[in-house]
């Protein structure tokens, strides 16, 4: 090859070189502290705390960027789970500026970390005010106002998301959650059908297949059920998924399957509540009186008030011929229902009188009597919520609390 063109091709490989070399620098060490910040807070926003504190770091000290550093700051802070100190820094960005949107969205969450919901109701209402199409300000209002026990506003807030993103799975399953806990079986599984209907993950979407599937069961509709879970091949052999099938099968009389599946579930879930109801009402059918009374009387130690169990239970005793504890198992049956009509009916007064602390109070005392502690902890909550001037429920969030961030 003649030496000329060894040096042209060698130029050209040298070129190449610098070429990469000024790429890599650029990504890595260059860029101005615009894009960094804009870089930074969509890796916060899309859960890269990792990303965002490189970015961060690499931003220069100008004076310009100072709130735009306080911001990721306390956005780093947020996101590896230290609400109150990240608001020290959030809250003296300026929120008048260009960060504006950015600011209110990030201060309303670390307000409703901490359980201050009229704080961080202000925060998303600003937002909303700002854009009445701002997905993320009406979706969190949703979480807000369901830990308010403001139900009806939180379904408003959900249904202006659909109406703005039809696409997105999370507002339905949203719904489907908040129907449910109503006792609005039939919205729910229309929720849940429409969230699966948008390609939610395989996790999610596991859970809504079985959520979905014991609603078809509560309506006797157990063809569909079993449909359900037929086309769910990543739920066979889950001990769930078994314990609705058992349902359905004894429910369409294929009572030997019933059992078969029944004694599958029980070896993975002992505990189980309605596999053991229907191992009861299988037992007492086939005059089994003992072992539908053992089934009976395990359930109700895990919950003394289901008093559909209760009231089997006094059946059962009173088919066998024992009287006393058939009549001494009714009565307690009775006790149960009425403190869960006492619980629904103060839950329908919660909805009606959205800023009422007192019947938030007493809801959650009910809602001790029943055992339904993390229930309780919500409705308390949301009562503290109301009775503080700032919006501020001391404590921590109670364990199952749903928001944007836990409805994926």
């Amino acid at each position: 090859m003649p030496s000329g063109i060894r040096r042209f091709f060698l130029l050209v490989i040298i070129i190449g070189l610098v070429a990469a070399i000024a790429i890599v620098v650029i990504q890595f060490v260059g860029g101005s502290d615009e894009e960094r910040y804009h870089a930074a807070l969509l890796a916060l926003l899309y859960g890269r705390s990792d990303r965002a504190a490189v970015e961060l770091d690499r931003m220069s000290s100008k004076p310009e960027f100072r709130d735009h550093r306080q911001l990721l700051q306390g956005g780093l802070l947020l996101r590896t789970g230290r609400p109150a100190e990240a608001e020290k820094w959030l809250a003296v960005v300026d929120r008048e500026g260009d960060l504006r949107r950015e600011a209110l969205l990030l201060l309303g969450e670390c307000y409703y970390r901490q359980q201050r919901l009229a704080k961080a109701e202000s925060c998303f209402l600003d937002m909303a005010d700002d854009d009445p199409d701002d997905v993320d300000a009406h979706r969190w209002l949703g979480s807000v106002y369901y830990d308010l026990g403001r139900v009806t506003d939180a379904i408003d807030q959900l249904q202006h998301v659909i109406r703005l993103v039809p696409s997105d799975f999370r507002s339905y399953r949203f719904l489907g959650i908040i129907y449910q806990d109503l006792g609005r079986y039939t919205q729910a599984g229309d929720a849940y059908q429409e969230a699966l209907g948008r390609n939610p993950p395989d996790d999610i979407k596991k859970e809504m297949q079985l959520d979905l599937a014991r609603l078809l069961v509560r309506h006797k509709e157990y063809v569909r059920a079993i449909a359900v879970l037929d086309r769910a091949p990543g739920l066979a052999g889950d001990p769930v998924a078994l314990a609705i099938r058992a349902e359905c099968a004894s429910a369409l009389g294929e009572k030997t399957k019933a059992k078969r599946l029944i004694e599958q579930v029980l070896k993975a879930l002992p505990a189980d509540r309605d596999t053991l109801l229907l191992n009861a009402r299988i037992a007492k059918d086939d005059l089994g009186w003992d072992e539908a009374i053992r089934s009976l009387v395990k359930l109700l130690k895990t919950d003394p008030h289901d008093f559909e169990a209760r009231y089997m239970l006094a059946r059962t005793y009173a088919m066998k011929g024992d009287r006393e504890n058939s009549q001494r198992e009714l009565k307690l049956s009775e006790d149960s229902k009425s403190i869960k009509a006492r619980a629904s009916n103060l839950t329908e007064r919660a909805m009606r009188e959205p800023t009422n602390a007192a019947v938030r109070e007493e809801l959650a005392g009910v809602c001790d009597e029943l055992g339904e502690f993390k229930l309780a902890a919500r409705w308390r909550q949301a009562a503290l919520a109301l009775l503080r001037p700032d919006g501020t429920a001391t404590g921590a969030a109670p364990p199952g609390m749903i928001s944007p961030n836990n409805v994926p």
